[in-house]
């Protein structure tokens, strides 16, 4: 089944707004999907699923040299007999609050996906997050007390002329 899913990897291409990559390349918004065999989503959800990945993340990469225009697409797939991270987090830049909030989220461990909730937010600086996205830098740490997860990994991902965004990665 993961040969089957390779192969289609391989030779399948994502038009704008199809498919994980497609919609990240046409929002410039990272996306996290859960339960990717009833997803809309994700192109080839029985197909993972079969070959035992339950979760799709996609990031926005956008070149250095040319800040305008998106370079690629980072597709990050996570099963649950090898997870990438056990919790994902998306949080979305409001410039007018200088702030973060939480944009939706997955927590594999307890099979749970979370939309946004405007009440949870993060200022800039604070935590590793926040700090993600005021350093520009990712940030990582394998001393977290959140919940009973003990490592995070942020990544920000900037935008140009938009508003930016950091992703975490829990265990």
């Amino acid at each position: 089944d993961m040969e089957r899913f390779a192969w289609l990897s391989r030779n399948i291409r994502f038009p704008r707004g199809s498919g994980l990559p497609g919609g990240v390349w046409q929002t410039g918004q990272a996306q996290v999907i859960g339960d990717l065999a009833n997803s809309t989503s994700f192109m080839r959800g029985h197909n993972a699923v079969a070959a035992g990945i339950t979760t799709g993340i996609g990031i926005p990469y956008y070149s250095p040299a040319n800040k305008k225009d998106m370079a690629a697409v980072l597709t990050f797939l996570s099963a649950n007999d090898t997870p990438i991270a056990r919790r994902f987090e998306v949080w979305e830049e409001d410039p007018e609050a200088g702030d973060l909030r939480f944009a939706g989220g997955i927590d594999q461990a307890k099979d749970q996906v979370e939309s946004g909730d405007a009440g949870r937010r993060i200022a800039a600086g604070e935590g590793l997050i926040g700090q993600a996205l005021a350093s520009g830098l990712p940030q990582v740490s394998d001393s977290v007390s959140v919940g009973d997860f003990q490592s995070l990994l942020a990544i920000p991902i900037l935008r140009p002329e938009q508003p930016s965004s950091v992703i975490a990665f829990y265990n």
